[in-house]
């Protein structure tokens, strides 16, 4: 698969300018996304997830409660192309599942960059979830990752709430530096 089999990459700006909801952004990183109406957002560039957005209070107790986790990194060297950071990803999220079936592996755009988008079904304690992720890598090897985490019952909404929110995904073009280091 060459990224000339995805087609025209899409601009994630000019789309978060077309789309009702607002965006949120980690300035240290370059990172910009759409958040989901009524999604409380917590950002934090040293955290491992700069930046996590929380669906509204679930209605009954015990419902899951879906969410969009952004995470940034610098993969070792030999994992800085598309097809061997998905393969190390895949395998992470095998062994560290409980009962992780991938369910689809999708080459396409992602915040302007060849990326993919994942779908995995796996349980947490008393829920089945369905994770939907995209990642990509852009040119200097810094790897942006969104995961949108729904119960499975839930994902019949929550698929489009996370293709929409990764649609106005710009990815990270830098690490955040520790607090107190120069840039």
């Amino acid at each position: 698969m060459s990224a000339d089999d995805l087609g025209e990459p899409h601009d994630p700006a000019a789309f978060r300018s077309a789309s009702e909801w607002d965006s949120t952004s980690v300035p240290p990183t370059g990172l910009e996304v759409l958040v989901p109406d009524g999604w409380a957002v917590h950002a934090d560039p040293q955290a491992p997830a700069i930046l996590t957005m929380l669906s509204p209070a679930a209605e009954r107790e015990g419902d899951f409660r879906p969410s969009i986790v952004v995470t940034v990194e610098q993969p070792v060297e030999q994992q800085r192309d598309i097809a061997e950071y998905t393969r190390t990803m895949v395998a992470g999220l095998r062994a560290n599942l409980t009962d992780a079936h991938v369910i689809a592996i999708d080459p396409l755009w992602v915040g302007g960059f060849e990326g993919r988008r994942v779908i995995t079904g796996y349980r947490e304690g008393m829920h089945t979830l369905v994770a939907q992720q995209y990642w990509a890598l852009d040119d200097a090897g810094i790897a942006t990752s969104m995961t949108g985490t729904s119960s499975v019952e839930q994902y019949l909404w929550a698929a489009d709430v996370f293709a929409h929110a990764a649609a106005g995904l710009s990815v990270a073009s830098r690490l955040a530096t520790p607090a107190g280091d120069p840039a």
